[in-house]
Order: structure tokens, then sequence, then C-alpha cells
């Protein structure tokens, strides 16, 4: 009756003050009659009914994440998942969060890649107009050369092309899981290039023992 009132889990020791049970005698009486109730070691319980629930949120919001996410064969972390739940820091629902995982894990509906879930047996898929897209969008930073990309040029050289603001942050994301840009600070430069300037200024260094000036290395 008590878990069945509220939407969400809880911990053994939870009801066993509110129920004046010992945590012991719950933790009995549910492994010998789990009528209802769904046990997650060590100490969690929820009602069947809302359990259900919490199942089809989270794979519902796995598979947003990956329609979003389109280009990527990772998914969401477990602390994103658990913020769907509830309260992220709330250790119970953390608890329940990684519990109720490993149970659809086990069912095969969701596995685990690169420290982040997916739905079982996804895979990104990039067509050919999509991979030209991110080809070009690619050019446009290496076409940069030394020169500091002009992040709201490109974009609108981008929407000429038919690439709206969401698909352009999502290439960009992917260009840089890539390893194809580099970010920093909120800017991004073509990997190519930021290296072939790191070389340039290596290579100086060493026959300027005293280092360089700011200037100095701009001339370079």
């Amino acid at each position: 009756l008590i878990i069945e009132k509220e939407p969400r889990p809880f911990s053994i020791i939870e009801i066993s003050e509110m129920s004046d049970v010992s945590a012991e005698k719950i933790t009995e009486l549910v492994n010998q009659n789990p009528v209802g109730i769904r046990f997650y070691q060590p100490d969690i319980l929820i009602h069947q009914r809302f359990d259900i629930k919490f199942e089809e949120k989270i794979l519902s919001a796995l598979q947003e994440y990956h329609s979003k996410n389109f280009l990527f064969d990772t998914g969401a972390e477990t602390a994103e998942l658990s913020g769907k739940i509830g309260p992220a820091k709330n250790q119970i629902i953390k608890d329940f969060t990684i519990g109720l995982l490993k149970r659809l894990e086990k069912e095969a509906k969701v596995e685990n890649l690169q420290n982040t879930w997916i739905i079982k047996g996804h895979k990104a898929v990039i067509d050919s107009k999509i991979q030209a897209e991110i080809d070009w969008l690619e050019k446009e930073f290496y076409a940069c050369a030394d020169e500091k990309p002009a992040l709201n040029e490109i974009e609108e050289k981008a929407i000429t092309k038919s690439i709206n603001l969401t698909k352009f942050k999502l290439y960009i994301s992917y260009l840089v899981s890539k390893s194809k840009l580099k970010t920093f600070n909120g800017e991004y430069f073509h990997n190519e290039i930021f290296i072939s300037n790191r070389t340039k200024l290596l290579n100086h260094l060493k026959t300027r023992p005293n280092g360089i000036s700011i200037p100095e290395y701009k001339e370079i």
C-alpha cells in the first residue's frame, strides 16, 4: 500500500520507518512473495505498475536521444536518464535508475556502449547526402587556413545549402568527435591546421631557449 501511493522508488529503510517493520523483515517478506513489487538490489522497492512506466520513459528518452543525435553510435549517460525519473542528485533515484537499466540490459532492451546507454542494436546510419554535407563543412573550416574561422559566416553558408542550425551544431560535434575539428574557448579550428601551427611553434621554440613573445609567434 505504501509504495502504491507514490509513483517513485523507495528504499527499504524508508519503508521500514513508515511501517514500523524492520528492514530485515521487509526484505524477507518481499523475497518470499513479491506480488506487485519490483525489488532492485540492494534495497530499492517500487510498485511494478510504476516500474513499467519508468521503463517506458527510459526507452522513449533513448529513442528521442538517438533521433536527435543520429550521427552517433553512443547514447545517453546514466545521470541524464536518471533526471528523467526524478531529482538527479537523489541517491534513491540514482540507485533505482542503475537497477532499472541493468534489468533492461539483461532483457536485451538496452546495452551499454562507452559508458552510455543505447537501445539494443542501435547503430548510426550516415547516408551519402549527410556525408556530403559533413565533408563540405569540414572543407569550410580547412579553407580558413591560419585565419580564425568565423562560425557565424560558415553557419550562413550552411543555411544556403539547406543545413539548418540543429544539423549544423550536430555536424560540428561529430567532426570534433572524429578529431577533424579542435575546439577551444567556444571556437573551432581544423585539426590539421592546428597541428601544423603547433609544429611550427615547437620547432621555433627549440631554437629559442629563452622563449618568444605572442607577436613573434603570430609572425611565424
